[in-house]
């Protein structure tokens, strides 16, 4: 799922005009960083799929969900 994010923000930021990637130089710098360590923190789209279905179709679903790696830490940290 995120396999080509990085060629598609690459992509955008080559078919922008020089002023703007002046302008926004940090920005799209910053985001391009996030983009590459999305992966690795984002929940698996599967996981995600599943508990879905159970919030939908179970009688008594859960209040919250924690499906990514950041998410579990902090849960961790908070207990």
């Amino acid at each position: 799922m995120w396999g080509g994010i990085l060629d598609d923000h690459d992509a955008m930021v080559a078919n922008s005009s020089n002023e703007l990637r002046l302008l926004y130089a940090d920005h799209l710098a910053g985001s391009r960083r996030l983009l590459g360590r999305t992966p690795k923190i984002a929940a698996d789209p599967a996981r995600v799929t599943k508990a879905i279905d159970h919030a939908l179709t179970y009688s008594r679903p859960k209040r919250l969900y924690v499906l990514d790696t950041v998410s579990q830490i902090e849960k961790m940290a908070i207990a």
